[in-house]
């Protein structure tokens, strides 16, 4: 079955199993649809085009990585989105390496995440863990 119609990557299904949430490639944001079938919903709107992937989805909120494959002196992050109050706080800076898209996971305690980065063909998987 069909769940979306103006496109999707990654999709995911939502704590609640109510939702399916993807993202669009080169698109900014994470999107959300009823497993049913419906209306698209942009649920975030700072996910930056290109980093497809670099999102997870916990019960309360979304988390996300920020960094801009133009400015690669920028310092990326792991930030927080809280679905109830909207806000963004950030979690943990990430240095200044060359982030790729396709792969942030956090660990059911919420104590390590894994993403991807780009030092030399073939990447490696980063672990950030016991943040406070």
């Amino acid at each position: 079955m069909q769940v979306t119609k103006q496109g999707g990557f990654l999709p995911i299904e939502s704590p609640d199993a109510r939702f399916v949430c993807y993202d669009k490639g080169n698109v900014a944001g994470v999107w959300r649809v009823p497993i049913d079938g419906g209306e698209e919903i942009l649920i975030l709107d700072q996910l930056k085009p290109g980093m497809s992937g670099n999102w997870a989805v916990v019960d309360d909120g979304i988390y996300f990585i920020r960094f801009d494959h133009v400015n690669t002196d920028e310092e990326g992050a792991i930030l927080f989105y809280d679905l109830a109050t909207g806000r963004v706080k950030d979690i943990v800076k990430l240095g200044k390496h060359h982030i790729i898209s396709g792969g942030l996971s956090v660990s059911s305690d919420r104590r390590s995440f894994f993403y991807t980065v780009w030092e030399h063909p073939g990447g490696d998987i980063m672990l950030v863990e016991n943040f406070r």
